[in-house]
């Protein structure tokens, strides 16, 4: 008799089954339908308007970074939507995890940009920064942890056993947090 206790394999489960319980999944649940098919159409009606008041307004830069995260943001709850029907859809998993971690990026360096703008409408001597500093800092931060996020999915998609996604994600986070409280306690 062994002390070499088997642990069951999932690496063969394609769908729900005695064998592939959905408890065994990544999230161990059906993500919630009418949820997610709430902010799927959320998301995908915010992009319509997104794209033609930035064609009115002529803001390229903010329309493209908006647009962009709002389509990651629609993908990933579409993801999640096909989770519903196949929780051990490793497709629909990783379109899902890789969209919601990335889209909030793209939408946070849409508001770094307007962050310039908004300084040289009010003047700069409310603000700490330079007008022109605010793009710069605040979105080469964003990119820094856009990086680190990347790592981690990829690290998460691998499947690496020795090293907890959960805690350096939440870690990459961090940066996205603090340069966005710091935009915005620099404009008072």
């Amino acid at each position: 008799m062994s002390n070499h206790t088997q642990t069951a394999s999932y690496s063969r489960c394609f769908h729900v089954s005695e064998e592939c319980p959905v408890s065994s999944t990544t999230y161990g649940y059906y993500p919630n339908l009418g949820a997610n098919i709430f902010f799927a159409s959320l998301f995908g009606a915010l992009f319509i308007p997104s794209i033609a008041l930035g064609m009115r307004s002529r803001v390229w830069s903010y329309t493209f970074a908006l647009s962009v995260g709002l389509l990651m943001e629609m993908a990933g709850y579409v993801g999640r939507i096909l989770m519903n029907k196949n929780p051990w859809d490793d497709n629909a998993f990783q379109t899902q995890i890789i969209c919601i971690i990335l889209a909030p990026t793209c939408i946070a360096a849409s508001i770094y940009l307007t962050l310039k703008h908004m300084v040289i409408h009010f003047g700069q001597q409310h603000s700490l920064l330079r007008a022109k500093l605010y793009p710069w800092i605040f979105v080469g931060c964003d990119v820094g942890s856009l990086v680190f996020q990347v790592c981690v999915i990829a690290f998460d998609c691998m499947r690496l056993e020795h090293l907890s996604s959960c805690e350096v994600y939440v870690e990459s986070l961090t940066p996205s947090f603090v340069s966005l409280k710091i935009s915005f306690e620099g404009l008072y």
